[in-house]
């Protein structure tokens, strides 16, 4: 049985191993998103990501397995969802999932979840973005009903990214 929780700065080494791998798995696929090269995400994200209860893990039988970010502060405030003129909105961030684990639908628990949180909270509307080469990413966006919106790019990361929103 599986069990979604806040991460801890215990989990870090495990993350960090996950994300080594996946940073390999995107250089040799040509997607420039999570890079050594660029540093991101590192640590000090996570422990960012942990400090503001942001940073999700899924375990199960003390491994973890996967791991979500669900972003309601951008970082200026505490416990307050995202505000724009679409109203109050949850971010997802840094989906990951161990490939040891992969096509055991973690990403769709770790997603789901993230609405289910959002319902809780009463927030409507979740949304995220991927480098447009991350087609495991655009298709579990798409599986899960969220709508693809603009292409865009980041000031501080390579790359092209898409939008994706999904209305609760």
């Amino acid at each position: 049985m599986y069990m979604i929780r806040l991460a801890t700065n215990n989990d870090l080494e495990n993350i960090m191993k996950i994300i080594k791998e996946i940073k390999l798995e995107m250089q040799q696929l040509n997607n420039p998103q999570w890079s050594e090269k660029d540093d991101y995400p590192n640590e000090e994200i996570f422990k960012d990501d942990i400090y503001y209860n942001t940073l999700y893990v899924l375990e199960e039988e003390n491994t973890i397995k996967g791991l979500i970010c669900i972003d309601y502060t951008k970082r200026t405030y505490k416990q307050k969802a995202i505000s724009n003129d679409q109203g109050k909105y949850y971010e997802i961030n840094r989906v990951a999932v161990n490939s040891a684990y992969r096509s055991q639908n973690i990403a769709v628990r770790l997603m789901k979840f993230a609405e289910e949180i959002a319902l809780k909270n009463n927030i409507y509307l979740l949304k995220s973005s991927t480098e447009k080469s991350n087609v495991k990413m655009h298709k579990l966006f798409l599986k899960l009903g969220y709508s693809q919106k603009e292409l865009f790019c980041y000031n501080s990361y390579p790359g092209q990214y898409y939008s994706y929103e999904k209305k609760l």
